[in-house]
């Protein structure tokens, strides 16, 4: 299942309208039975990985990304901070509201802020490097 939202993002990133550097990317997910820990909340895990996902996303649509694999480079997570502040049950539907805040020479910065029913649920901040 994780490996098909991974090719479902990168076609995504090539057929979607661009959208300049620091727009907000909302994606929308759905807590499934696989995403679940032995307490029956979405694991602290998934949500990185989920971040994973809209971070392909917001640097597809901002065209970063068509960038990175012509230079045959890889975005990789150099620090990621994030809070969690209620827990996603199965069949949940959440949004993921993503930005890049910042960037430099290296570092790419994105914010990601995870919602359930108007409520925020989880909030990061993440660095990337295209290496």
């Amino acid at each position: 299942m994780l490996i098909i939202r991974i090719f479902y993002e990168l076609i995504r990133s090539k057929i979607c309208v661009r959208t300049h550097v620091g727009a907000e990317v909302i994606s929308q997910f759905r807590v499934m039975p696989t995403d679940l820990d032995f307490n029956g909340h979405m694991t602290n895990n998934r949500y990185h990985t989920i971040m994973d996902y809209t971070a392909l996303r917001v640097l597809g649509e901002h065209g970063i990304l068509a960038v990175m694999f012509k230079n045959k480079w890889r975005p990789i997570v150099g620090c990621s901070l994030i809070s969690h502040r209620k827990s996603l049950k199965v069949f949940d539907r959440y949004t993921v509201r993503s930005e890049i805040i910042y960037c430099d020479d290296v570092w790419s910065y994105l914010t990601h802020i995870i919602e359930y029913d108007g409520q925020v649920v989880a909030a990061a901040n993440r660095k990337y490097a295209g290496l």
